[in-house]
């Protein structure tokens, strides 16, 4: 890898021919290597069979590093149809969650178009922003996606902003929206009634209900242990 840095550290980087989905990325160091030829000659579904093979975590730091770099770069879109193409991005995604790379994550993730194949990691995008105190660009989105998608994160996300803004009545008004839709969630009812100071201690008596992530961001704001 030093040999290959050194021999062609004078790439520079330009502009993509054609941006799109499968070129979604950033400049990195791979970028100075290999321009923005990084999939050249390959194919989408060679590059996720042999993307696979490659453990989500390897020993070597520098080769962690490097491989971390290559899923997140920005490059030209390899051949392939558009199935290909979009599980391309989806393994690309996944070997950077895979390795704890948030931030990395955060940077490609905020590129993906709008679509219920990207729900997943729109919903991990705005817990991102919440955990990391991003609230105005989290919730500016929240706020847009909850008046056309009645999936409940979205809702308790929602009424989550409306508190956090201190619109307490509108937050209740839906909250009990959704319950009367069949929505039912114990720790966050109970987290939401120490947001409207109706109690003071979080207590989770039943131990099957199980802490989700955005809890973890209303815990955090309510600063519970």
């Amino acid at each position: 890898l030093p040999l290959l840095l050194e021999k062609k550290e004078d790439i520079q980087v330009s502009q993509l021919e054609k941006p799109s989905l499968g070129s979604i990325g950033v400049k990195t160091d791979v970028n100075k290597i290999m321009g923005l030829d990084v999939w050249q000659g390959l194919s989408a579904e060679s590059i996720v069979e042999n993307l696979n093979y490659i453990p989500d975590i390897v020993t070597s730091k520098h080769l962690q590093f490097y491989l971390n770099n290559m899923y997140i770069s920005s490059s030209n879109a390899p051949d392939g149809n558009s199935d290909q193409i979009l599980k391309f991005v989806e393994t690309r995604l996944m070997k950077i969650k895979s390795s704890g790379q948030s931030k990395k994550l955060y940077q490609l993730v905020k590129q993906l178009p709008e679509g219920t194949r990207w729900e997943f990691w729109k919903k991990w995008l705005v817990e991102y922003e919440l955990f990391n105190h991003k609230d105005k660009a989290a919730c500016k989105y929240i706020n847009e996606k909850s008046k056309s998608n009645l999936d409940n994160f979205w809702q308790t996300t929602f009424i989550f902003c409306l508190s956090i803004e201190g619109k307490l009545n509108q937050s209740e008004f839906i909250y009990d929206l959704i319950k009367s839709r069949g929505f039912a969630d114990d720790v966050f009812e109970n987290l939401f009634q120490i947001i409207k100071m109706e109690r003071k201690d979080f207590n989770l008596n039943n131990k099957k209900n199980k802490i989700k992530p955005f809890h973890i961001v209303m815990m955090d704001t309510l600063k519970i242990p």
